[in-house]
This record gives structure tokens, C-alpha cells and sequence, in this order.
């Protein structure tokens, strides 16, 4: 029976005794403490690579020594007189090499190429015993290695190994004459088969158990793409970016595909595939003008080589910035065009997006029964293709037309529903944006605490993406928040920073949103003159998104903000047009906006 690694908690202890005994007055700085929970996790919690890293204490500090695991074997190599097998960190791996059979190091040596586990599919493409008479089953090979603590069984389906031992493993399999045909030419036949097999995944096998394969496909596309495969570089690109739009984060994406935008002899298609991955990725992480380029270039390119899907894709994304833009117009007839692909080419999976796409188009613009058309039947086509991703983002999207038609407790009961969903699939863009709206719901029932907790769950999944819009929202919410609970200079320094943010990534609905909060706050400060050209910036720029409800709740906030100035007839003419465009949206009493305009109409009746 195999031992397990050390728990971090054991590693740690095990490396402060060690160290203690090695130098005499052993004492850690705060820096140095910091260094050891890394140390130990790239240690692999292996007690005797624990002992030997303790050992160098004597001239190297733990902070040190973690900036130099790259010479793992070279630093954790031992000095003393002890037998050599237990002298140091590779001369244990030297000793159970030497107890494989052939068939199993060209195993374990092969094995080495995965990046982050396999399953026992993705092995038997790989591993190759053309070399031997009699080969054995690659189930075989695995389990005689899971019963020599070479390989780790993780799930019932899943084995990976610990980095010390594929770090060894790798230099085993790229140096000749450790087995048949070890070397060079074997780590480059390994890695092909490697990026081979994994740029054949379609996005639901890229995508799968919350993205478990998001190392292997990363690896494989820069493998192919260093090796000059384009098709199988572009292939694995789109599964790398199926899979790093959930989790992140996003700037790999690009990186990604700048990598294989280098790739020899790409066709129109492939541009077209690379141009989608690339404006997307900058598009979310809030560089709106690169994006903008790379979408154009990718729909000339898609349309000149007839590429329908990647057409589809690209119309969705431009839409996606349009809208954010404020160019609802444009958006609209570019997501109506997406949508006539779509139903033409029969492909549900597209129409779904668009649909969505659409849903949301019309709620910013306050026509809500046709957001809630469009996200039921995008909804219903998640069901019926059992995509429970999509089902949980459009449970998020219905909840937030829920939440602004004042209908709570079936908008909480959607997010919670999305939010599972989302934690289910590993998709983190979809469950930060349901633990942010989530938030604001408990916020506006009282429960501040909950608020809090979910506002920063959120901050921190944006951050963790690289997700600029979304972090730009949740500093708005916690600027309410902060407001909510009377601390002002919080809740100011909140918006400024969100008001910044949104004007940076040219977010205009967003920006126009956030100074509307803002102007108010300033009011409530007694900075009068700023409340008012905040609110008058604001306003602008919702007139110009054409998003009624959020104007009509600026307009409520223009007049409470004149309530506060003593210009009781300002404030009741701002009240009348808030009043206006609540009919003009069709928008419900219990609505977010209906709410606000009746708790004003008392004050300044």
C-alpha cells in the first residue's frame, strides 16, 4: 500500500524541525514564512525531499530555496556520508528506475508528457510499445506503476503523478539509452501524440468535470504550434479557450492565440478561428479597441472562406461589445444576422448563444417580455441539449430580470439554482456573476454580512479571471453596500474607483450606472455642485445607451439629490420624467425602479 504525500501542515512541521536541527538559531522572517507553504507543496510533500531541502538552510533561507526549485535535484542532492540511495532526492528515483522492467520505464518516461493527469483514454493513445514482442496493455503498464507509488491514482478515472516524479520521468524518457528508442526523437514522438490526441477534443470533452484537461490542451496547443502543426495548434486552441473562458484565466487565451497566429501556412478558416479567440480574450479583459480589430479581421476572414460557425461566433462576440458600448442599434442587427446563420445551419448550440445574446440586448434597453421570450426559448434549448453550463447562465440572466421587476424571492431562488449549476460545471465567469447579483439581492433584503461575503467571493473569482467588467460591477456593489451600512468615504472611494474603471474600458451603460449611484453619494456629502455634473455625466451617457430604467433611476436619484438642495421644483420635474420612463418600459410598481419612484413621490408631494 502506497504512503501519501505529507499534508502541508505535516510538510511544514517536518521542514521547521529539520531546519531547527541543521542550523543552530534557525529563525524564519516574515518573508521566509511566506516561502514555505510553497516549498512544500513543490516538494510534493515528500519526506525526504522535505528533509534534504531543511538541510540547505545552512546556506539559503526558505525564500531562497523556493526561487530555486527549477535545480530541484541538483539543490536537493546530499552532502553527508549516508548510503547513496538515501543520500538525496534522485538517487531514491534511481533506485526504484532500476527495479522497472523496460516496458514499464518506457511507460512512466512516456507518461511524462501529460500536463496535469490523464485518464486511462488519453494513455492508451499515447503510449507506444511498438518497441517490444510483447507489449503490455497500457492498463497494464499503469497499474504495475500505481503499485510502485509512481503513479497516483486521483479519481476512479483519473492518475496523475507527483512533479518530482515526472520531472525525473521526463529526464529519463528525453535521454538515450534508458529503454528502447529513449532520447530526443522519443520526448518529441511522445509530445506529438500528446497535442494529437487532445486537439480532438470537442468543446464538451474540453470542458468536462470543470475543465479537469485545461493543462493538457494549453500544453498541446503550444506544442503543436511550436512545432509548426497549424491545424492541430488552431484545433487545440479552440478547446483551450472552450475551456479558459470558464476558469481562466483570460490572458492565456490571448497569449494562446497570438502563439498560434505565428503558425506556418494558415488559411482564411483558421485566421478566422484565431481572430474569434483573440478578440474575445482582450474583449474581457477590457481592451475593447485590440478586441474590436480582431473581430472585424475575423468576420472578413470568415465570411471570404464561407465558414458559417466561425460567422455565428464572431457576430455573437461583436454584439456582445456593441451593446456594452452603448450601440444597442448595432447590435441588434448584428446579433440578427447570427441568429438567421444560426436557424439556417441548424445549430442549436449557436442559437442558444445568440438567443441569449439578444435576451440581454433587450433588457438593457427596458423591453423586458421580450428578454424573458428570448432567454426561455435559449433556455429551453440548453435543456434540450443537456447543456447544464448554458442552462446555469441563463438561470442568471432570467434572475436578474426577476430582481429588477422586484420579484425577489423568485430571483434569489434562480440565482441560487444558476449559482449551483455554475460551481457544478466549473464555470467561474458564471458563478462570479451569480454570487454578484446574488449579493445585491441580499443587500436590498438587509443582510448585510451575506452581501459582503458574496460581493468578495466575486472580486476575487474577477481577479482570478482577469474579468475587468465584472470586477468594475462588484466594486459598484460594494460602494452600495458600504453606503448601505453609513460608511460614506467607503462607499465613495468604491465608485470613484468603478466609475474609473468603467470609463477606461469605455463601458458606457456601466459608467453611467455607477455615476448615478456616485452623484448621489456626493449629495448625501453635501457636495452639491459635484452631485449635479456627476449625474449630468451620467445622464448623458444612459441617453445615449437608450437603457430606460437605468435613466428613469438616475432621474430618482437627480431628485432626491435636489430634495437634499432644497430645489423641491427641480426634484419633482426629474421625478415626473423617472415617472415616464416607467411607463415607457413597462416596467411593473414592484420593479426596482417603481419602488424608487414611490418612496420620492411622498418626499416631494
Amino acid at each position: 500500500m502506497s504512503l501519501p504525500p505529507l499534508t502541508p501542515v505535516e510538510g511544514a512541521t517536518l521542514f521547521l524541525q529539520r531546519a531547527g536541527a541543521a542550523k543552530q538559531g534557525f529563525h524564519l522572517t516574515a518573508e521566509d514564512e511566506t516561502a514555505v507553504g510553497p516549498l512544500i507543496t513543490l516538494l510534493d510533500g515528500l519526506p525526504l525531499a522535505i528533509e534534504l531541502a531543511a538541510a540547505r538552510t545552512r546556506i539559503m533561507p526558505p525564500r531562497i530555496l523556493l526561487s530555486r526549485m527549477s535545480e530541484r535535484f541538483k539543490l536537493l542532492s546530499s552532502m553527508g556520508r549516508r548510503p547513496e540511495r538515501h543520500a538525496a532526492l534522485r538517487a531514491t528515483f534511481d533506485w526504484s528506475w532500476d527495479l522497472l522492467s523496460l516496458p514499464e520505464k518506457t511507460a512512466l518516461a512516456q507518461l511524462s508528457v501529460f500536463d496535469g493527469g490523464f485518464t486511462l483514454a488519453a494513455a492508451e493513445a499515447l503510449l507506444d510499445f511498438s518497441a517490444f514482442e510483447v507489449a503490455p496493455t497500457s492498463m497494464d503498464a499503469i497499474q504495475s506503476l500505481v503499485d510502485k507509488s509512481l503513479v497516483r491514482q486521483v479519481t476512479d478515472s483519473r492518475f496523475g503523478m507527483l512533479d518530482s516524479v515526472q520531472e525525473y520521468a521526463t529526464s529519463r524518457l528525453e535521454t538515450p539509452d534508458n529503454f528502447p528508442d529513449s532520447g530526443p526523437s522519443a520526448r518529441s514522438s511522445a509530445e506529438l501524440r500528446h497535442w494529437q490526441y487532445f486537439s480532438k477534443l470537442d468543446e464538451q470533452a474540453a470542458t468536462a468535470e470543470g475543465c479537469i484537461e485545461i493543462d493538457n490542451l494549453v500544453t498541446a496547443c503550444r506544442r503543436a504550434a511550436a512545432s509548426g502543426d497549424t491545424g492541430s495548434a488552431v484545433d487545440a486552441l479552440v478547446g483551450s479557450w472552450a475551456a479558459l473562458k470558464l476558469c481562466g484565466p483570460f490572458r492565456v487565451g490571448a497569449e494562446l492565440a497570438g502563439v498560434a497566429a505565428k503558425t506556418p501556412n494558415l488559411q482564411s478558416s483558421q485566421r478566422a478561428v484565431v481572430c474569434w479567440v483573440m478578440g474575445s480574450a482582450l474583449y474581457l479583459l477590457g481592451k475593447g479597441h485590440e478586441a474590436r480589430s480582431q473581430l472585424n479581421c475575423g468576420l472578413n476572414l470568415a465570411r471570404a472562406a464561407a465558414d458559417l460557425r466561425s460567422e455565428t461566433l464572431l457576430l455573437c462576440a461583436l454584439g456582445d461589445q456593441l451593446m456594452a458600448e452603448g450601440r444597442t442599434g448595432e447590435a441588434q442587427s448584428v446579433l440578427d444576422q447570427a441568429l438567421s446563420i444560426a436557424q439556417t445551419a441548424v445549430t442549436p448550440a449557436l442559437e442558444c448563444k445568440v438567443l441569449n445574446g439578444l435576451g440581454a440586448l433587450f433588457n438593457d434597453l427596458g423591453r423586458l417580455e421580450e428578454a424573458r421570450v428570448h432567454y426561455q426559448r435559449a433556455l429551453d434549448l440548453a435543456r434540450s441539449m443537456h447543456d447544464r453550463r448554458w442552462e446555469s447562465g441563463l438561470m442568471n440572466n432570467l434572475a436578474i430580470l426577476l430582481h429588477g421587476q422586484g420579484h425577489l424571492d423568485e430571483a434569489r431562488l434562480h440565482y441560487e439554482q444558476s449559482l449551483m449549476l455554475a460551481s457544478e460545471t466549473g464555470d467561474r465567469r458564471w458563478e462570479g456573476n451569480a454570487r454578484c447579483n446574488l449579493g445585491l439581492l441580499h443587500q436590498e433584503l438587509g443582510r448585510s454580512t451575506e452581501a459582503h461575503t458574496k460581493f468578495e467571493l466575486a472580486l476575487t473569482t474577477a481577479r482570478q479571471l482577469g474579468h475587468a467588467r465584472l470586477e468594475c460591477t462588484v466594486l459598484c456593489n460594494l460602494g452600495i453596500l458600504a453606503e448601505y451600512e453609513g460608511k460614506l468615504e467607503e462607499a465613495r472611494a468604491r465608485y470613484e474607483e468603478a466609475v474609473a474603471t468603467a470609463h477606461q474600458l469605455g463601458e458606457h451603460r456601466s459608467e453611467g450606472q455607477f455615476r448615478s449611484h456616485l452623484g448621489l453619494l456626493y449629495a448625501r456629502l453635501a457636495r452639491f455642485e459635484d452631485a449635479r455634473a456627476c449625474l449630468e455625466m451620467g445622464e448623458g451617457l444612459l441617453r445615449k445607451v437608450s437603457d430606460p430604467l437605468s435613466l428613469g433611476l438616475l432621474l430618482c436619484n437627480r431628485a432626491e439629490v435636489e430634495h437634499l438642495a432644497r430645489d423641491t421644483t427641480a426634484g419633482r420635474a426629474a421625478l415626473t420624467e423617472a415617472q415616464a420612463l416607467l411607463v415607457v418600459s413597462a416596467a411593473s410598481a414592484e420593479s426596482e425602479l417603481g419602488r424608487r419612484i414611490a418612496s420620492l413621490s411622498g418626499a416631494l408631494s
